[in-house]
């Protein structure tokens, strides 16, 4: 589940379904060092139309609980050029 909260405090959230590993327990992505990392695109054609602070909240959302091998998730945003206005 990701939810993103706007700077006029609107939180807006969608399920998110991520595979990060085969059934056979190899890790999708590029690993080395007991690191992978693994590019998906999170919310499509988002924009930020607002000025202020956004937050967004990565939650797990399946029934095994801690996910074994996940420490940790980076968060990183890019520009696509799309200008909204």
């Amino acid at each position: 589940m990701i939810s993103t909260t706007l700077p006029d405090g609107q939180r807006l959230s969608q399920q998110l379904n991520v595979d990060f590993a085969e059934k056979t327990g190899e890790w999708f992505g590029k690993c080395s060092g007991g690191h992978c990392q693994l590019k998906i695109n999170m919310q499509q054609n988002a924009y930020f139309n607002q000025v202020g602070k956004y937050q967004f909240t990565i939650a797990q959302f399946m029934r095994k609980n801690p996910l074994e091998g996940i420490k940790r998730i980076n968060l990183q945003i890019e520009d696509t050029g799309v200008v909204r206005e």
